[in-house]
């Protein structure tokens, strides 16, 4: 039989996501049920993954035996910037892609919607800055 990836806290839907940032790896990788299978997180270098905090970019590989059998880039929303944290860094982040000098693309631009519309705007920075200054929270449960 194939590998089945399950969680009760986070949902799989081509990426992962309702990671709060700053989960602690250890944290997150408790809450997966992996049958017939096992699993191993990546740093968004390809690197294995073993302590520290979850960002945006990470990948949780799923395994069938030695083979890789799937895999899934996390996403934090508001992490633009792949630091695990929502700062003013990924304000910048979004306001170079707007003004089209990155090119932010799969589980990085995916983050940009930190206002949950679907799109990457400029109420996706004051979202961030909400955040930041405690006037609002990003929600990471879609």
């Amino acid at each position: 039989p194939n590998p089945t990836l399950e969680s009760k806290e986070y949902k799989l839907n081509g990426f992962i996501t309702g990671v709060k940032p700053q989960t602690e790896v250890a944290t997150f990788l408790n809450t997966f049920t992996v049958k017939n299978g096992n699993i191993q997180l990546l740093d968004s270098k390809g690197n294995s993954k073993a302590s520290g905090i979850i960002t945006t970019g990470d990948v949780l590989q799923i395994y069938k035996g030695s083979e890789l059998y799937d895999d899934y880039q996390i996403v934090i929303y508001g992490d633009v910037n792949a630091d695990g944290k929502i700062s003013i860094m990924d304000m910048i982040s979004i306001q170079r892609q707007l003004l089209q000098l990155d090119k932010l693309d799969g589980a990085y631009f995916e983050s940009t919607d930190a206002n949950n519309d679907k799109k990457c705007s400029l109420m996706d920075m004051v979202a961030i800055q909400r955040h930041i200054i405690k006037l609002s929270t990003i929600n990471q449960k879609r």
